[in-house]
Protein backbone atom coordinates (compact mmCIF):
# COMPACT_ATOMS: atom_id res chain seq x y z
CA UNK A 1 0.00 0.00 0.00
CA UNK A 2 1.32 3.36 -1.10
CA UNK A 3 0.89 6.35 1.40
CA UNK A 4 2.49 9.72 2.06
CA UNK A 5 1.45 12.02 5.04
CA UNK A 6 -0.58 15.14 5.18
CA UNK A 7 -2.50 17.25 7.89
CA UNK A 8 -0.23 15.84 10.77
CA UNK A 9 -1.24 12.22 10.05
CA UNK A 10 0.55 9.31 7.97
CA UNK A 11 -1.85 7.72 5.60
CA UNK A 12 -1.49 4.28 3.89
CA UNK A 13 -3.37 5.17 0.82
CA UNK A 14 -5.21 2.17 -1.22
CA UNK A 15 -6.50 4.59 -3.61
CA UNK A 16 -3.45 6.19 -4.93
CA UNK A 17 -4.54 9.64 -3.83
CA UNK A 18 -2.74 12.79 -5.87
CA UNK A 19 -1.55 15.45 -2.97
CA UNK A 20 0.14 13.00 -0.77
CA UNK A 21 3.26 14.81 1.00
CA UNK A 22 6.24 12.29 0.88
CA UNK A 23 7.49 10.71 4.25
CA UNK A 24 6.16 10.84 7.08
CA UNK A 25 7.54 7.95 8.81
CA UNK A 26 7.84 9.91 12.21
CA UNK A 27 5.12 10.68 12.72
CA UNK A 28 2.60 8.63 15.62
CA UNK A 29 -0.64 9.15 14.11
CA UNK A 30 -1.62 7.12 11.62
CA UNK A 31 -4.70 6.78 9.09
CA UNK A 32 -5.44 4.02 6.42
CA UNK A 33 -7.66 5.38 3.32
CA UNK A 34 -9.28 2.31 1.20
CA UNK A 35 -11.97 1.95 -0.79
CA UNK A 36 -15.40 0.01 0.34
CA UNK A 37 -19.11 0.28 1.19
CA UNK A 38 -20.48 2.80 3.01
CA UNK A 39 -24.13 2.08 4.49
CA UNK A 40 -26.88 5.14 4.99
CA UNK A 41 -26.77 6.64 8.19
CA UNK A 42 -28.77 4.57 10.97
CA UNK A 43 -31.42 4.84 12.58
CA UNK A 44 -30.31 7.36 15.80
CA UNK A 45 -27.55 8.85 13.76
CA UNK A 46 -27.26 12.64 14.58
CA UNK A 47 -27.17 14.98 11.86
CA UNK A 48 -23.82 17.00 12.48
CA UNK A 49 -24.31 18.92 9.08
CA UNK A 50 -26.77 20.02 7.21
CA UNK A 51 -25.63 22.45 4.23
CA UNK A 52 -27.69 23.18 0.85
CA UNK A 53 -27.71 25.68 -1.89
CA UNK A 54 -29.70 28.64 -1.89
CA UNK A 55 -33.06 26.26 -3.50
CA UNK A 56 -32.88 23.65 -0.61
CA UNK A 57 -31.04 21.37 -3.11
CA UNK A 58 -28.00 18.74 0.06
CA UNK A 59 -24.68 20.09 -0.61
CA UNK A 60 -23.17 18.53 2.77
CA UNK A 61 -24.21 16.36 4.93
CA UNK A 62 -22.55 14.64 8.28
CA UNK A 63 -24.04 11.85 10.06
CA UNK A 64 -22.72 10.86 13.23
CA UNK A 65 -23.24 7.24 15.28
CA UNK A 66 -20.45 5.03 14.92
CA UNK A 67 -18.27 7.25 13.59
CA UNK A 68 -18.93 10.01 11.02
CA UNK A 69 -20.47 9.80 7.61
CA UNK A 70 -19.97 12.65 5.06
CA UNK A 71 -22.21 12.80 1.96
CA UNK A 72 -22.13 15.72 -0.72
CA UNK A 73 -23.74 14.89 -3.95
CA UNK A 74 -21.28 14.75 -6.56
CA UNK A 75 -18.37 14.39 -5.03
CA UNK A 76 -19.31 11.37 -3.00
CA UNK A 77 -19.70 9.66 0.42
CA UNK A 78 -16.74 8.86 3.01
CA UNK A 79 -17.01 6.93 6.34
CA UNK A 80 -14.38 7.99 8.96
CA UNK A 81 -14.23 5.96 12.16
CA UNK A 82 -14.89 6.66 15.51
CA UNK A 83 -11.11 7.12 16.49
CA UNK A 84 -10.42 8.92 12.88
CA UNK A 85 -7.94 5.95 11.98
CA UNK A 86 -9.75 4.63 8.99
CA UNK A 87 -11.41 6.36 6.11
CA UNK A 88 -13.27 4.68 4.15
CA UNK A 89 -14.27 5.48 0.60
CA UNK A 90 -17.45 4.58 -1.28
CA UNK A 91 -16.62 4.15 -5.21
CA UNK A 92 -20.09 5.07 -6.99
CA UNK A 93 -19.33 6.47 -10.08
CA UNK A 94 -17.83 10.16 -9.40
CA UNK A 95 -14.91 11.22 -10.87
CA UNK A 96 -11.68 10.84 -9.39
CA UNK A 97 -10.83 14.65 -8.31
CA UNK A 98 -14.02 15.33 -7.10
CA UNK A 99 -13.42 12.10 -4.35
CA UNK A 100 -9.96 13.91 -3.84
CA UNK A 101 -11.40 17.12 -3.50
CA UNK A 102 -14.36 15.64 -0.41
CA UNK A 103 -11.38 14.08 0.97
CA UNK A 104 -9.42 17.12 1.09
CA UNK A 105 -11.60 19.39 2.28
CA UNK A 106 -13.57 17.15 4.49
CA UNK A 107 -12.68 13.89 5.91
CA UNK A 108 -8.86 13.77 5.86
CA UNK A 109 -9.16 17.10 8.13
CA UNK A 110 -12.11 15.50 10.30
CA UNK A 111 -10.05 12.55 10.88
CA UNK A 112 -7.28 14.74 11.99
CA UNK A 113 -9.17 16.75 14.35
CA UNK A 114 -10.93 13.62 15.68
CA UNK A 115 -6.51 12.32 16.37
CA UNK A 116 -6.05 15.42 18.51
CA UNK A 117 -4.40 17.52 15.40
CA UNK A 118 -5.89 21.28 15.76
CA UNK A 119 -7.26 22.17 12.30
CA UNK A 120 -7.98 25.60 11.55
CA UNK A 121 -9.78 26.85 8.34
CA UNK A 122 -6.95 28.83 7.14
CA UNK A 123 -4.08 28.60 4.33
CA UNK A 124 0.05 29.24 4.85
CA UNK A 125 2.89 28.90 2.83
CA UNK A 126 6.84 28.61 4.42
CA UNK A 127 8.52 31.97 4.28
CA UNK A 128 12.43 32.32 2.88
CA UNK A 129 13.40 32.39 6.57
CA UNK A 130 11.92 28.94 7.48
CA UNK A 131 9.00 29.98 10.17
CA UNK A 132 4.96 29.80 8.80
CA UNK A 133 2.99 32.18 7.50
CA UNK A 134 -0.86 31.43 8.23
CA UNK A 135 -4.18 33.22 6.80
CA UNK A 136 -7.14 33.38 7.59
CA UNK A 137 -10.25 35.40 7.26
CA UNK A 138 -14.08 35.47 5.75
CA UNK A 139 -14.88 33.28 3.06
CA UNK A 140 -14.11 34.65 -0.27
CA UNK A 141 -11.65 37.00 1.01
CA UNK A 142 -8.88 36.18 -1.06
CA UNK A 143 -6.61 33.73 1.24
CA UNK A 144 -5.99 31.44 -2.41
CA UNK A 145 -5.09 34.28 -4.62
CA UNK A 146 -3.03 36.14 -1.84
CA UNK A 147 -1.37 32.24 -1.42
CA UNK A 148 -0.59 32.37 -4.91
CA UNK A 149 1.34 35.49 -4.88
CA UNK A 150 3.34 34.63 -1.70
CA UNK A 151 4.51 31.66 -3.78
CA UNK A 152 5.55 33.32 -6.77
CA UNK A 153 7.11 36.17 -4.57
CA UNK A 154 9.71 33.43 -2.93
CA UNK A 155 7.85 31.37 -0.43
CA UNK A 156 7.25 28.06 -0.51
CA UNK A 157 3.27 26.21 -0.45
CA UNK A 158 2.55 24.19 2.69
CA UNK A 159 -1.55 24.15 3.08
CA UNK A 160 -4.43 25.71 1.42
CA UNK A 161 -7.73 25.42 3.48
CA UNK A 162 -6.78 23.61 6.49
CA UNK A 163 -3.84 24.49 8.41
CA UNK A 164 -2.98 21.77 11.33
CA UNK A 165 -1.21 22.71 14.12
CA UNK A 166 0.47 21.16 16.71
CA UNK A 167 2.15 22.11 20.11
CA UNK A 168 5.67 20.44 20.68
CA UNK A 169 6.60 22.42 23.76
CA UNK A 170 5.65 25.45 23.82
CA UNK A 171 6.70 26.21 19.21
CA UNK A 172 3.50 25.75 17.67
CA UNK A 173 4.16 23.70 14.73
CA UNK A 174 2.79 23.88 10.88
CA UNK A 175 2.28 20.37 9.57
CA UNK A 176 2.12 20.44 5.84
CA UNK A 177 -1.34 20.10 3.89
CA UNK A 178 -2.01 18.01 1.09
CA UNK A 179 -0.09 19.44 -2.23
CA UNK A 180 -3.40 20.08 -3.40
CA UNK A 181 -5.13 23.95 -3.71
CA UNK A 182 -7.87 25.53 -5.36
CA UNK A 183 -8.22 28.90 -7.46
CA UNK A 184 -10.95 30.24 -9.41
CA UNK A 185 -8.64 31.34 -12.35
CA UNK A 186 -5.03 30.14 -13.51
CA UNK A 187 -1.98 32.64 -11.23
CA UNK A 188 0.28 34.42 -14.00
CA UNK A 189 3.31 32.34 -13.74
CA UNK A 190 1.53 29.28 -12.75
CA UNK A 191 3.05 29.66 -9.79
CA UNK A 192 0.77 27.05 -8.01
CA UNK A 193 2.38 24.19 -10.08
CA UNK A 194 0.69 21.73 -12.50
CA UNK A 195 -2.82 21.82 -13.24
CA UNK A 196 -4.68 18.43 -11.55
CA UNK A 197 -8.73 18.99 -12.40
CA UNK A 198 -10.81 21.61 -13.74
CA UNK A 199 -14.26 22.06 -12.01
CA UNK A 200 -15.96 24.58 -10.76
CA UNK A 201 -12.18 25.77 -10.22
CA UNK A 202 -9.00 25.01 -11.06
CA UNK A 203 -7.01 22.33 -9.14
CA UNK A 204 -3.58 22.36 -8.79
CA UNK A 205 -0.61 20.40 -7.32
CA UNK A 206 2.48 22.97 -5.52
CA UNK A 207 5.27 21.28 -4.20
CA UNK A 208 6.31 22.47 -0.93
CA UNK A 209 8.26 21.20 2.53
CA UNK A 210 7.79 17.58 3.62
CA UNK A 211 8.48 18.30 7.23
CA UNK A 212 6.75 20.38 9.99
CA UNK A 213 7.71 24.64 9.95
CA UNK A 214 7.56 26.54 13.46
CA UNK A 215 4.48 29.08 12.86
CA UNK A 216 5.36 32.92 12.42
CA UNK A 217 2.64 34.34 12.64
CA UNK A 218 -1.67 33.85 11.97
CA UNK A 219 -3.02 37.00 10.08
CA UNK A 220 -6.70 37.27 10.33
CA UNK A 221 -7.06 39.27 6.99
CA UNK A 222 -9.81 41.80 7.19
CA UNK A 223 -10.41 42.88 3.40
CA UNK A 224 -11.53 45.56 2.39
CA UNK A 225 -11.23 47.63 5.60
CA UNK A 226 -11.91 50.92 6.43
CA UNK A 227 -8.34 52.18 6.17
CA UNK A 228 -6.18 54.29 4.37
CA UNK A 229 -3.18 51.94 3.94
CA UNK A 230 -2.06 48.48 4.82
CA UNK A 231 -2.36 48.46 8.72
CA UNK A 232 -0.95 44.94 10.40
CA UNK A 233 -1.79 45.19 14.29
CA UNK A 234 -1.76 42.55 16.95
CA UNK A 235 -5.38 40.79 17.70
CA UNK A 236 -3.92 41.46 21.61
CA UNK A 237 -6.11 40.48 24.45
CA UNK A 238 -9.26 38.06 23.26
CA UNK A 239 -6.97 36.99 20.29
CA UNK A 240 -7.90 33.23 21.81
CA UNK A 241 -11.83 33.94 21.79
CA UNK A 242 -11.43 35.25 17.92
CA UNK A 243 -9.56 32.01 17.05
CA UNK A 244 -11.80 29.85 18.68
CA UNK A 245 -14.34 30.39 15.81
CA UNK A 246 -11.73 29.65 12.55
CA UNK A 247 -12.20 25.86 13.88
CA UNK A 248 -12.34 23.92 11.06
CA UNK A 249 -14.51 20.71 11.29
CA UNK A 250 -16.40 21.93 14.59
CA UNK A 251 -18.27 18.62 14.23
CA UNK A 252 -15.56 16.91 15.47
CA UNK A 253 -16.68 15.87 18.43
CA UNK A 254 -13.68 13.69 20.36
CA UNK A 255 -12.38 15.36 23.29
CA UNK A 256 -8.84 14.89 22.38
CA UNK A 257 -9.65 17.84 19.73
CA UNK A 258 -11.21 19.97 22.25
CA UNK A 259 -8.11 19.81 24.17
CA UNK A 260 -5.96 20.17 21.11
CA UNK A 261 -7.58 23.49 19.74
CA UNK A 262 -8.27 25.12 23.11
CA UNK A 263 -4.26 24.73 23.99
CA UNK A 264 -3.33 25.88 20.95
CA UNK A 265 -5.74 28.61 20.68
CA UNK A 266 -4.31 30.05 24.33
CA UNK A 267 -0.80 29.56 23.06
CA UNK A 268 -0.72 32.08 20.03
CA UNK A 269 -2.60 34.42 21.74
CA UNK A 270 0.36 34.23 24.91
CA UNK A 271 3.05 34.60 22.09
CA UNK A 272 1.32 37.18 20.11
CA UNK A 273 1.51 35.03 16.82
CA UNK A 274 -2.25 36.02 16.11
CA UNK A 275 -2.23 39.48 13.91
CA UNK A 276 -4.85 41.37 12.42
CA UNK A 277 -3.82 42.73 8.73
CA UNK A 278 -6.16 45.28 7.76
CA UNK A 279 -6.17 46.00 3.81
CA UNK A 280 -7.92 48.65 2.03
CA UNK A 281 -9.55 48.41 -1.19
CA UNK A 282 -7.79 48.52 -4.52
CA UNK A 283 -4.90 46.78 -2.72
CA UNK A 284 -3.56 43.80 -4.69
CA UNK A 285 -2.41 40.62 -4.12
CA UNK A 286 1.24 40.85 -5.10
CA UNK A 287 1.00 44.00 -2.86
CA UNK A 288 -0.12 42.08 0.49
CA UNK A 289 2.41 39.58 -0.34
CA UNK A 290 5.47 42.07 -0.31
CA UNK A 291 4.37 43.30 2.76
CA UNK A 292 4.44 40.05 5.09
CA UNK A 293 7.41 38.90 3.54
CA UNK A 294 9.32 41.76 4.13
Amino acid sequence: MAGGHALGLRVDDGLGLRGLVPGGDGLTRTLRVEAGAVDDAPAGAVRLVDERTADGTPYLSVDHADGYRVEAPGFGVHHVSADGTRLVVAERGEARGARERLLYAQTLPLAAATQGVDVLHAAAVMAPDGTAIALTGRSGGGKSSLLAALIAAGARFLTDDVLAVELVGAEVRVHPGPRFASLDAEPAGSALGPVLDRSDKLHFAPLGPTVPAPLGALWLLERPAPVARLTAEPLGPGAATVLLQSAFAAHALSPARLRSHLEVCGELERQGLARRLRVPDGIGPDAIAAALLR
